[in-house]
């Protein structure tokens, strides 16, 4: 839930669009990061790291797109 709260700020805070892009890339870049990593986690024999990776790898990926919709100004 960390994440969600600093991806949407981020978002707010970026003022001009050379920001926006900026923040935009950042962020993108950040949340595929820790897919990638949750995404070789979800791979493991191991039931229970199994699981908690893809419970993880489902609240980034709905973070991501939400925090979004939080941090536009047009809302």
């Amino acid at each position: 839930m960390n994440a969600a709260v600093d991806y949407a700020v981020f978002f707010q805070m970026a003022d001009s669009d050379e920001a926006s892009n900026n923040t935009a890339l950042a962020v993108t870049l950040s949340a595929f990061t820790i897919l990638l990593t949750d995404g070789l986690l979800a791979a493991s024999d191991t039931t229970i790291m199994h699981a908690f990776a893809v419970t993880l790898a489902t609240g980034i990926f709905r973070t991501f797109f939400l925090a979004q919709l939080i941090g536009c100004r047009w809302l």
